[in-house]
């Protein structure tokens, strides 16, 4: 009888959980110029040979942890082209496309003011 009881609730919680729809996009802007806050310094004034500091980096991986499911996805690339296009006039836009690669972390956002948050 205790198993039972036991699967009864294991089935209402599943199906309550699979009922409850898509979920929705739980990043906001606040959260995504915070993570790249650090990278300004580097994305404006960046030299030949540079590297991004540690911060920027963390930053970065933060940005992906953000953004795994497409609605995530979606708005924190609106945040990063709101972002970018907020600061644009001191970020050097191929810097910018390069920052994932040189943080080492694989992103499906990039960070510019021109992109399609669409696709």
């Amino acid at each position: 009888m205790k198993f039972l009881s036991i699967l009864i609730a294991a089935v209402l919680v599943a199906a309550v959980t699979l009922s409850a729809g898509p979920a929705v996009a739980e990043v906001k802007c606040n959260q995504v110029v915070q993570s790249l806050i650090p990278c300004i310094p580097y994305l404006t004034t960046v030299g030949s040979g540079a590297t991004p500091s540690a911060g920027c980096c963390d930053g970065v991986r933060k940005l992906k942890k953000m953004a795994q499911s497409p609605g995530d996805k979606r708005a924190t690339c609106e945040c990063v082209k709101q972002a970018a296009g907020k600061y644009s006039q001191g970020i050097k836009p191929e810097v910018a496309a390069q920052l994932p690669k040189l943080c080492a972390v694989e992103i499906s956002v990039s960070i510019s003011k021109d992109t399609d948050c669409t696709k």
